[in-house]
């Protein structure tokens, strides 16, 4: 009985550091997801927000031009600098999404993501 008894210790050892080997690679496997998943994520909203600064950008122009043009009568807006802000403002805006995008690739290709599994990531 003592034989079984000590048989028994022995496996439940093994097993036991069995299932914290197991535990410690999928915590690790866990973390390195979540780093994942937080960076596109973040980078994702960060898209979301600029997008959202375009389409009010894009308002205010459209308005600035519509009041000039039925108001005071301006159809040649060349050296108009409102006119020039709102397209560099608009222009600037553009440059900072496809900044994040080309971070948004890096980020993929560093932890072998296909787009397919990337449109699983909502924000």
């Amino acid at each position: 009985m003592a034989k079984i008894w000590d048989d028994l210790k022995s496996n439940v050892k093994v097993w036991s550091s069995v299932a914290v080997e197991k535990a410690e690679e999928v915590s690790k496997v866990a973390v390195a997801k979540t780093e994942e998943l937080t960076k596109l994520s973040k980078i994702k909203l960060d898209i979301h927000n600029i997008q959202r600064e375009i389409k009010k950008e894009t308002y205010l122009f459209g308005k600035f031009v519509y009041s000039q043009v039925n108001e005071s009568n301006i159809v040649n807006f060349a050296g108009n600098n409102e006119f020039l802000n709102y397209l560099e403002k608009i222009e600037d805006l553009q440059n900072q999404i496809s900044s994040k995008e080309l971070e948004l690739e890096n980020i993929k290709s560093e932890f072998n993501i296909d787009n397919d599994d990337d449109d699983d990531i909502m924000i």
